[in-house]
């Protein structure tokens, strides 16, 4: 087996591999590597997509905040498409998850990822 960059003919393959699920376009990743042994056996890219975190006066009124969070949501989308971004993450604790998340949904668009994330640091 040797490893070697992304090529067309990878990307028609790959393509196949997904299986409906929505996987970022292969040809936009930061970096990316396949395994080959004469035809593609695996392959895995590095994306960069922004995350975005939120801090919170505590015990504030709901309307005051729902006005702080509409102001930062459009700004904050503003800026991320002039830094060439066309999504953002956010990753809610579990604690707060269901009933932000229902809020991010309902009031700003967001759409809730089915995919469980996991990290690790380098």
């Amino acid at each position: 087996m040797t490893l070697h960059p992304l090529n067309p003919y990878d990307l028609r393959t790959l393509r196949q591999w997904q299986r409906g699920y929505p996987y970022p376009n292969p040809a936009e990743a930061k970096a990316f590597t396949v395994v080959v042994d004469g035809n593609p056996i695996a392959a895995a890219g590095i994306f960069l997509r922004p995350e975005v975190y939120l801090w919170c006066a505590p015990d504030q009124d709901p309307r005051v905040l729902m006005t702080a969070l509409r102001l930062l949501h459009d700004d904050l989308a503003k800026k991320a498409k002039a830094l060439g971004y066309n999504e953002v993450d956010a990753q809610l604790p579990p604690e707060i998850a269901e009933k932000f998340g229902r809020r991010l949904e309902r009031s700003f668009g967001w759409i809730e990822n089915k995919w469980r994330t996991w990290f690790k640091r380098l």
